[in-house]
Formats: C-alpha cells, structure tokens, sequence
C-alpha cells in the first residue's frame, strides 16, 4: 500500500496507516410509535371531549383534563424508565411536550 506523503514541520511525512470499520446502526422505531405515541396520540385526542362540556361545568371540565393529564404524566414517566438518558432533547421528548402543551390549552 502506498500512502501519500505530505510536507509538515519542514520535513516528508508520511500517514500512519488506519483501518476502519462501519457498522450501521437503527433502531427499530416500530415499538416506540405503536405502544408510546398512540396512546399519547389517544390520550391527546380525549383532551377535545373537554370542549364538548356545557361551558358551565367548569368542575366537570376541569376534572377531565387533570384526569388525563395525570394520565400523561404517569405515561411519561413510564416511557423516561424505559429510554436511555441523554443530555438532549429527543423525538419523543418533544412529542411529550407539545402534548403536554396541548393539555394546558
């Protein structure tokens, strides 16, 4: 094999030979849509059935959304017990909080 040589600190160098291997890695998002997504996705959806209560049953109004935002909250820390912990935001994090969001409207 030859390696190209290059001209460094006034002298010929040349490259110390290097050997790689890729090995390519997915993961398998399958489970993560079906069993975490949908059900955030349902219980996001159930959120609507609050704008279907006569506006004067705020008691009644209420009760629904804390009910299903302790639901999502309870979700949410099942899922975290699950992924690995990275210091960043992920897809799934940033699902959670958009729902979380729409709970809140």
């Amino acid at each position: 094999l030859e390696y190209p040589r290059t001209w460094k600190n006034n002298r010929w160098q040349s490259p110390k030979p290097q050997f790689r291997i890729l090995i390519p890695v997915q993961r398998a998002h399958g489970h993560y849509l079906i069993h975490i997504a949908a059900v955030m996705c349902m219980l996001t959806t159930c959120n609507c059935v609050t704008w279907a209560v006569d506006r004067g049953d705020v008691a009644d109004r209420v009760t629904i959304v804390l009910t299903l935002l302790l639901t999502a909250v309870a979700t949410k820390f099942l899922v975290g017990a699950d992924l690995p912990r990275v210091p960043y935001l992920t897809v799934i994090d940033r699902y959670f909080f958009c729902n979380f969001i729409f709970f809140v409207l």
